[in-house]
């Protein structure tokens, strides 16, 4: 059913937004039901999220930051700087 490859769509891109990179396919599986069975209450799929053990793991805790180059990086893409001396943006 489309409804439910559209909750699965949604609940893995809040997996990767909120949790990890890497997917957990059971895990986003079960958030995606949850956010089905909901109606598609974004509400309830952000609480579920929220309380995932997975989100409170200390081996995830932090790893979705980016550093400051990839910050600059991204910020320059954005923009469509050009880069033709990348060493101008950190002086």
């Amino acid at each position: 059913k489309s409804e439910e490859r559209v909750a699965l769509y949604i609940a893995e891109k809040f997996w990767k937004e909120f949790i990890s990179d890497e997917a957990d396919e059971k895990a986003i599986y079960k958030l995606a039901a949850t956010f089905y069975k909901a109606k598609y209450d974004i509400k309830k799929l952000l609480k579920a999220t929220l309380l995932h053990e997975k989100f409170w793991d200390p081996a995830v805790r932090g790893t979705l930051f980016k550093s400051p180059t990839e910050l600059l990086v991204g910020a320059a893409r954005s923009l469509q700087l050009p880069y033709d001396n990348p060493r101008g943006y950190v002086q």
